[in-house]
């Protein structure tokens, strides 16, 4: 029985820098703004389905992700999330609201 070859794709959708407010006077002085890093979420399909790794931490993003995700005429089966963070929370943003 020849053997199925299969191919993934994978795309990654990034966001900038969000910054955080620093709780120690002269800090941003010091050593400057304090921000999370650029967040990311990858989606990953082959011709059977698809799995988005990783979800983002506010609303206007996962709305972003969302469109995003739409655009590549896509529809995720599974969030896989890599660590409990809130930045890698799924969250629920309607394609329809994106």
């Amino acid at each position: 029985m020849p053997e199925k070859t299969m191919s993934l794709d994978f795309d990654v959708f990034v966001v900038d820098p969000k910054p955080i407010p620093s709780a120690v006077p002269g800090f941003e002085e010091v050593v400057g703004p304090a921000t999370w890093p650029p967040s990311t979420s990858t989606l990953i399909n082959d011709d059977d389905g698809a799995v988005l790794v990783d979800g983002l931490i506010t609303v206007r993003e996962a709305r972003e992700l969302a469109a995003w995700v739409k655009s590549r005429d896509c529809e995720p089966e599974y969030v896989y999330t890599t660590h409990p963070h809130a930045d890698a929370a799924p969250r629920r943003a309607s394609s329809s609201t994106a």
